[in-house]
């Protein structure tokens, strides 16, 4: 895959960077407790202009729509002979509840030609709404498909702990 699409990618892991959560343990009300979060994303975009939706699902069901941006990708490096580069970004999601910013750093794969993987860490930085005192982060990983032709298409995975 070109650079360009790893940048999207990175860009766009998006995703994603995070943990709009899914709880899977305790409540909205709940404060102080770690909860886990499970966030899927899928988006689509030119490097630099990546966008998506999420959906949370759990005790704080939410959805709504994803920015994601990535830095300069790293040299490649090989890693007991696998070809990778490396990347880091940040993105926001703004659901119905609330929103939040958070950061990533990851890892990039190719498949084949047309198709990546990118999986690493994310960290929430901000949040707003019911998401205002969350802190906390884990790891996700985002598969990308870049087409001959037209825009990227991504589906991500962002899964972690959070407190509240």
């Amino acid at each position: 895959m070109h650079r360009v699409a790893r940048t999207f990618v990175v860009a766009v892991g998006a995703a994603l960077a995070l943990a709009l959560p899914t709880m899977s343990i305790g409540s909205e009300g709940s404060l102080g407790a770690s909860n886990r979060v499970v966030m899927t994303e899928k988006g689509e975009g030119y490097p630099g202009a990546v966008s998506g939706k999420f959906t949370l699902r759990g005790a704080a069901n939410d959805s709504g729509t994803s920015r994601l941006f990535g830095g300069e990708a790293s040299s490649e490096r090989f890693v007991d002979g696998q070809r990778q580069q490396g990347g880091a970004g940040g993105g926001t999601y703004e659901g119905k509840k609330g929103g939040l910013e958070f950061t990533w750093k990851g890892t990039w794969v190719d498949l084949n030609a047309s198709t990546g993987v990118l999986s690493g860490t994310w960290r929430i930085t901000r949040g707003t709404g019911i998401y205002k005192t969350w802190k906390g982060g884990g790891r996700f990983v985002v598969v990308e498909r870049e087409p001959p032709a037209g825009l990227n298409t991504y589906q991500a995975r962002w899964e972690g702990l959070v407190t509240r």
